[in-house]
């Protein structure tokens, strides 16, 4: 999801930090497909670069809830990996936190099917190369849809 952390960051209420952090202390979203967690094993056992997950602290118990990355931290559970490398937002009054647990910014399986996939299939230009020729209006759509998928 591209423009999290920028969203984030423009919040400015939350602190951010670049850490190691136990994959037991990680809340993960049930909501993962088979094909997502497995495409992040493969990787794993690639030894190939994975982004950060980012995710919401709360600094009083340690305990984080993954915001962007619920795929990639099922497969690092899976795989029995003990820390991982997360961006964690700390949330001092623990809002952030309770919203993010409880899924409201989690993208449902329709949402997913039906918008953002279909979104990023068009935002691939490679996939539609004729579609900047036939409607220019499509090459100013691209750029804006990639800040915010």
């Amino acid at each position: 999801m591209a423009g999290i952390e920028e969203m984030l960051d423009s919040v400015g209420s939350l602190f951010k930090k670049k850490e190691y952090v136990e994959v037991k202390k990680l809340h993960i979203s049930e909501k993962t497909s088979g094909s997502g967690v497995k495409r992040y094993e493969d990787k794993i056992d690639a030894g190939k670069y994975i982004d950060p997950i980012v995710a919401i602290g709360r600094p009083w118990d340690g305990q984080r809830v993954v915001l962007d990355g619920s795929h990639k931290a099922k497969a690092y559970k899976n795989r029995s990996v003990e820390k991982v490398l997360c961006t964690v937002y700390y949330d001092y009054f623990g809002i952030g936190y309770f919203l993010v647990k409880e899924g409201l910014f989690q993208p449902g399986v329709a949402v997913t099917k039906h918008i953002r996939d279909p979104l990023k299939r068009l935002l691939d230009e490679s996939a539609f190369p004729e579609l900047e020729e036939i409607l220019p209006i499509v090459g100013d759509m691209r750029k804006k849809l990639q800040k915010i998928i």
